[in-house]
């Protein structure tokens, strides 16, 4: 979410909130800042409530991410997907094979401190066997010998 007010960047490099969103209901949790240990439930500059905001067709949003990454196959593992919501819908915007979590926001286990890590390497693995050294691989089921 952007800082100031009619700012067009939104994204948390370029200073922006990041705020959770709990992915069930589509309700917004706590936001953080790049770099910082702030926390807002409140949007920083406009004191507006923004914890517990529920977005605007999350289902359907999460619906149309979900068919999109169906589309692409099994080539990349996780995407990043942003989406706009119009008042007509979701719109997708770009997808981001680089993506992660950003770091350091309160409350919340940095993205290469959970299973997500085994997971990717595990399914890099899987597609791309001669790419993983044989040390990587040892204790995964799937080898570089097959």
């Amino acid at each position: 979410m952007a800082l100031e007010p009619g700012e067009v960047r939104d994204n948390n490099a370029a200073g922006g909130v990041f705020y959770g969103i709990e992915v069930v209901s589509g309700r917004l949790t706590f936001g953080t800042r790049r770099g910082t240990s702030e926390v807002f439930v409140r949007h920083p500059r406009t004191d507006e409530a923004v914890q517990d905001f529920v977005l605007p067709f999350w289902n359907e949003t999460v619906a149309l991410c979900r068919t999109a990454h169906t589309g692409l196959g099994s080539t990349f593992p996780t995407v990043g997907w942003d989406v706009a919501v119009t008042p007509q819908g979701p719109v997708l915007v770009e997808m981001n094979v680089q993506w992660m979590r950003p770091t350091g926001v309160p409350g919340e286990a940095f993205t290469g401190e959970t299973a997500y890590v085994d997971c990717l390497l595990a399914h890099i693995g899987r597609l791309w066997p001669e790419q993983m050294p044989r040390e990587a691989l040892k204790d995964w089921p799937v080898t570089a010998d097959g």
